[in-house]
């Protein structure tokens, strides 16, 4: 894999929810111009669309990642 932006992710709110449910955190990713940013922590892996005016999702941690 060859990197050729850097993004920037910030969490904009608490993590809400539950260890036997999981629970949902605000994402926010900016960037110069669009693109999807990996995530990898530990056994969780997901992406992010990334952009100049910043993308926030709501990211679902599983109760099973680590």
């Amino acid at each position: 894999m060859t990197t050729v932006q850097k993004c920037t992710a910030i969490q904009d709110g608490p993590l809400e929810g539950c260890h036997s449910c999981g629970g949902y955190v605000p994402v926010t990713c900016v960037s110069r111009k669009s693109m999807k940013a990996l995530v990898h922590c530990h056994t969780f892996k997901t992406t992010l669309k990334c952009g100049p005016y910043g993308q926030t999702i709501q990211l679902l941690i599983a109760s099973d990642a680590q």
